[in-house]
């Protein structure tokens, strides 16, 4: 059984909270901005909360595309939290067009204001159609933590673990990509669900 995970540190995301989690859960948590060590590591999240292009500026000044990018080649798994998740995109809509790390085709576009949708679209929400072994041991329609202005499209519909609806909008909130996934909602803060989320993740 896998015990081992890293959590890249590249100067943005909610590291302690995730780090807390996942030491309550048992594993053996390493932070890490160090390519070596992250190619070497059995699992890898990458978290991420704040805004996209300066995140990926934050990677590429630490040289960790690459890094990533080569990680990924392995077919080792990797979780992308929130933020995270976005940049395994082609590219982001915020603030103008910002590339990410192409690992899955699609992109990152903005809800849509208006007089339904309050933006950020902030608290607990459903998941549907969460058929992956990633969502081991949830009810049919579990319930998570969001914290979001930004949401997921993927070009191949395959790559699409689940859907949320916010409003009127039904958005991707988790994806898949072989052993790469990527959740729109922080399991950090989801409580128990968020927990088996987790385990689910260590356990691919």
């Amino acid at each position: 059984m896998i015990k081992k995970v890293t959590i890249l540190d590249y100067g943005v995301g909610n590291i302690f909270n995730l780090y807390k989690s996942l030491e309550r859960l048992n594993y053996s948590v390493n932070i890490s901005s160090n390519s070596k060590k992250i190619s070497n590591s059995e699992r890898l999240i990458i978290p991420g909360v704040g805004a996209f292009k300066e995140g990926i500026e934050n990677i590429k000044k630490r040289n960790l595309i690459e890094t990533i990018k080569s990680y990924v080649k392995n077919q080792r798994p990797l979780l992308g939290i929130c933020l995270g998740m976005q940049y395994l995109m082609s590219y982001s809509e915020e603030f103008g067009k910002t590339d990410g790390l192409k690992i899955i085709k699609g992109n990152v576009i903005q809800f849509k204001k208006n007089k339904e949708n309050r933006v950020p679209h902030i608290g607990w929400n459903y998941l549907y159609n969460n058929n992956d072994k990633i969502f081991l041991n949830l009810k049919k329609k579990p319930t998570f933590y969001f914290c979001h202005s930004f949401y997921v499209n993927p070009k191949n519909k395959k790559n699409k673990l689940s859907e949320t609806k916010y409003s009127n909008i039904n958005f991707c909130s988790a994806i898949k990509k072989e052993n790469i996934y990527g959740c729109q909602f922080h399991p950090e803060r989801s409580g128990k669900n968020g927990e088996i989320f987790l385990k689910n993740f260590m356990s691919i």
